[in-house]
């Protein structure tokens, strides 16, 4: 078994159900701009955003704007504002990370396990996402894809500016993420080894990976 001296771990479905989340406040905020006024039914709505937001992106801060211009030809931006109100009250309410994420990192710390962030999100969104769910202290560091590197995490480039951060070869760093297309490809394109986290909404079978974990908790059973 290798013996790893750092984990790098994605963010959004690896320490936190960002699924579910996003799915809650989506709902929130289309049931409340029907009842601002959208004629439409709230279910449709709900549909219809979440082909905008894999259409154009999850991070993308200009939705409901967006979901106005192409539905309606202009912006109700009353109705926006309380769509977009409902959708920030249920965020900051129910950001969670998974129920033993925190134990998981601070046991990985106490051995000596360095432990940092790679992801997709913008920096702000990202350190946003760690302190609404209690983590921004546990990371040595968070490295932006799009920030750090303008590549996404298909492309070997942050997890490569990840190393350069640590300071170790590839061969001493494990990387847990949701992704197989994304986190495994992009780790190993790096020389890392790389864990599918199956709980994040991944879809057996899998290809490419060196583990594969029902649970964040078998992160410990490989490192330490």
């Amino acid at each position: 078994m290798p013996e790893f001296k750092a984990v790098l771990f994605d963010l959004d479905n690896t320490l936190v159900d960002f699924y579910k989340l996003k799915g809650k406040c989506i709902g929130a905020a289309a049931n409340a701009m029907v009842r601002a006024g959208l004629k439409k039914k709230p279910m449709q709505v709900i549909k219809e955003l979440w082909d905008l937001y894999y259409e154009i992106g999850w991070e993308h801060q200009n939705v409901f704007q967006e979901y106005f211009q192409r539905h309606y030809g202009e912006v109700d931006w009353r109705i926006v504002a309380k769509g977009v109100y409902a959708y920030r009250r249920v965020k900051y309410e129910h950001s969670r990370s998974y129920p033993s994420t925190k134990h998981v990192l601070r046991k990985l710390r106490r051995k000596g396990i360095r432990i940092a962030i790679v992801t997709d999100a913008d920096r702000v969104n990202a350190w946003m996402r760690l302190v609404e769910i209690g983590l921004a202290d546990e990371f040595e560091f968070v490295v932006s894809a799009p920030c750090d590197t303008g590549k996404k995490k298909t492309d070997p480039a942050p997890f490569e500016f990840a190393l350069k951060k640590l300071g170790l070869p590839a061969s001493e760093v494990l990387f847990v993420g949701d992704s197989v297309s994304k986190d495994v490809a992009g780790a190993k394109a790096a020389g890392m080894k790389a864990a599918v986290a199956l709980y994040g909404r991944t879809v057996k079978p899998v290809a490419g990976a060196d583990y594969e974990f029902a649970e964040l908790k078998e992160v410990l059973d490989v490192v330490l």
